[in-house]
């Protein structure tokens, strides 16, 4: 009779032991379900970061030539400071970019 007691025992320990050990599984299975959602929810942020960066790139890409146009004009010098002879002719050729430059800056100037 005692042999019975003890398998009992034995028994009881090890489904004890076995529904410890699942709940365990469980409480760490909601705890990685959280950590996926979490990450899922990052993935998408980068995700449409990504896509919205490709999207400024496409449009910089099909203004690339206009801005190249627009900035040649604006900085073109109608003499070279190479040709100019004396230092004052190519500081106010200096000078003359570098208004140019600011006003890009303040417009309104």
């Amino acid at each position: 009779m005692n042999y019975w007691l003890y398998l009992c025992l034995a028994l009881g320990l090890a489904l004890s032991g076995a529904l410890w050990g699942v709940k365990a599984l469980l409480e760490k299975n909601a705890l990685l379900k959280e950590r996926l959602e979490t990450t899922r929810a990052h993935l998408q942020a980068q995700n449409q970061q990504i896509k919205a960066l490709e999207l400024d790139t496409k449009k910089y890409h099909e203004q690339k030539q206009t801005q190249i146009k627009v900035i040649r004009e604006r900085y073109k010098d109608p003499k070279a400071l190479a040709q100019l002879k004396t230092c004052e002719e190519k500081l106010r050729g200096v000078q003359e970019l570098l208004e140019v430059f600011k006003s890009s800056f303040h417009p309104s100037h």
